[in-house]
């Protein structure tokens, strides 16, 4: 089985980093994990998620906003260096987000210098290569 590590050329001590769906499941495994990050926006939905995580994580900075509306997208990317971007499953509006946040993160790498926007998808079970069909 071989594994490959992805790796991504981000500077914690100065680049911005933004997550959507700050306050889901998958991310709230995440942020613990991010102590090195010195610039991070959390985006949530609801002004209850925004202080619970401005609680529980207070130097990171937590914003309100709708992701169907392509300016909050444009505003929650701003300056930003990466772009973790978390859809909502099964939202009906999950492809219309999505599309949102991909044109937002175009247009700032347009505007600034961004080392790199990715999508990334990783599945929780890794794949053996040759595997027995």
């Amino acid at each position: 089985m071989t594994h490959q590590t992805l790796t991504m050329p981000a500077n914690p001590a100065s680049d911005l980093l933004v997550i959507t769906s700050a306050s889901g499941k998958q991310v709230t495994a995440l942020l613990p994990l991010l102590r090195d990050w010195k610039h991070v926006r959390l985006v949530v939905n609801r002004a209850s998620s925004k202080q619970k995580l401005q609680t529980t994580y207070p130097a990171f900075e937590v914003v309100i906003a709708d992701l169907t509306v392509p300016s909050d997208c444009i505003r929650v990317r701003q300056g930003a260096t990466c772009i973790y971007h978390i859809g909502p499953s099964f939202y009906p509006h999950e492809t219309e987000i999505g599309y949102n946040m991909i044109d937002a993160g175009v247009s700032e790498s347009q505007t600034w210098e961004i080392q790199a926007l990715g999508i990334f998808v990783r599945s929780q079970y890794p794949v053996a290569e040759n595997a027995a069909s």
